[in-house]
């Protein structure tokens, strides 16, 4: 049976993030609690129905320290640097290479990290080296230069000459904070979200010109 949620007050809850039809909360146990539809999976249990009315725990989750959803997908890391992911997984996105949906979250093959975020349809991931990993939809460049792969459905090492602090990601676009604390942005440019004032999608990183 499903495990209501029991005074999701705030006292407890240390991280927040929203899907664009879902809602992860991370407590301070290093549990996971969601709500909302559960069409592609994304409530990460088989038992639940079409939709969670009340968060629920996630099973199989435990010492999570990061979370994050996209559109349809979700991640959380660990203490130890794994990553799990579930949900909507049509483009490959959740990693386990396949693009069958998943109802459960899932072991991926990556060790070390210490970001992760999920874009649209597409995830990425920062090791302990600086490192950044990709995968899930392509179309937009927004896992750079794969080989022109249009999906890319196991974690993929993507190609930077610059060791990376921190990521963040849009629907189809990506942003990176390097270690000496320039940003950098690549994918999806049609409405300018680069920063660059070009309307074309970018496959490799452009430096984001900030207002000193």
């Amino acid at each position: 049976p499903q495990e209501a949620a029991v005074g999701l007050d705030g006292n407890a809850v240390i991280a927040i993030d929203c899907g664009n039809e879902n809602a992860l909360f991370l407590l301070e146990d290093g549990t996971v609690w969601t709500c909302g539809p559960n069409n592609y999976g994304q409530q990460g249990t088989a038992e639940a129905g079409s939709y969670v009315y009340e968060p629920i725990r996630i099973p199989g989750l435990e010492n999570i320290v990061q979370i994050s959803s996209g559109w349809g997908h979700c991640m959380a890391r660990d203490a130890e640097g794994h990553v799990y992911a579930w949900g909507r997984n049509t483009g490959g996105q959740v990693g386990n290479g396949t693009t069958k949906n998943v109802q459960t979250p899932c072991l991926l093959s990556l060790e070390g990290i210490v970001d992760i975020e999920c874009g649209g349809k597409f995830s990425l991931a920062v090791d302990n080296l600086g490192r950044l990993w990709g995968w899930g939809e392509n179309d937009q460049g927004q896992l750079m230069d794969t080989g022109r792969k249009a999906k890319v459905t196991e974690p993929m090492l993507m190609s930077t000459d610059f060791p990376i602090r921190e990521i963040a990601c849009g629907g189809s676009t990506a942003y990176a904070l390097s270690e000496d604390g320039t940003v950098y942005a690549w994918g999806r440019n049609d409405f300018w979200q680069l920063g660059i004032k070009k309307g074309n999608s970018s496959k490799v990183p452009v430096r984001v010109e900030l207002p000193e």
